[in-house]
């Protein structure tokens, strides 16, 4: 899940009081994403890629899972950038989970056109510059949801977005429950956010067969 301090400390520490935070005690952040975990780190380290992305060493049932919670630059005049960004990120990951029997890649990718499907095939092309031994890379998104566009900025819902400046059928949503007010004061001084939501997007729950 990536959440965006905008508040820095001041948020982490509201969000330190909230269920959802006690019920994953294994965590690393870095630069404005989170990774929260039940299970606990191997070992865990944040990945420089033009921003800085926390990243974790698992082990799930004997395999060694590696997970890299990225945040791209948005806009779709920075497609270009993003890529390069993709492309740091996933061979710096490779290269340092280079044992992992997986790797996945989570986070606010803001990828807003179509050519940039062709990003997220490549992923695995870059994985295997970093030395990571990978034949494919399976887009969780189209697993869940086949060719059938949809989003997790939802603006309409979200007033977090609104803030700062749909629903899917089949893959559940979680962090997409108001934190009280009364957790902070900050939140009643903002005009547009009437309710406090831990990030822009709403999360995407998968779970996966290993």
């Amino acid at each position: 899940m990536s959440l965006l301090f905008r508040k820095s400390r001041r948020f982490l520490n509201m969000l330190e009081v909230h269920p959802l935070y006690k019920a994953y005690p294994y965590r690393i952040q870095a630069s404005d994403c989170l990774i929260l975990s039940c299970i606990k780190m191997e070992s865990k380290k944040s990945i420089a890629y033009g921003h800085n992305a926390p990243s974790a060493l698992f082990d799930v049932n004997g395999k060694k899972i590696a997970v890299i919670n990225g945040h791209t630059t948005s806009l779709a005049k920075n497609h270009q950038r993003r890529k390069r960004q993709m492309q740091k990120l996933v061979e710096k990951a490779s290269r340092h989970y280079m044992t992992a029997d997986s790797i996945i890649l989570v986070g606010d990718l803001n990828m807003h056109l179509p050519l940039e499907e062709k990003n997220i095939i490549d992923l695995h092309k870059y994985a295997r510059a970093g030395g990571f031994e990978s034949e494919e890379c399976v887009d969780v998104w189209k697993e869940l949801r086949g060719e059938k566009d949809g989003y997790t900025y939802d603006s309409w819902n979200n007033a977090f977005i609104r803030a700062l400046r749909p629903m899917a059928e089949n893959v559940e949503l979680f962090a997409n429950k108001p934190i009280p007010r009364s957790w902070g004061s900050w939140i009643s001084e903002s005009p547009v956010m009437s309710k406090l939501f831990p990030s822009d997007h709403f999360g995407i729950l998968a779970q996966f067969k290993l």
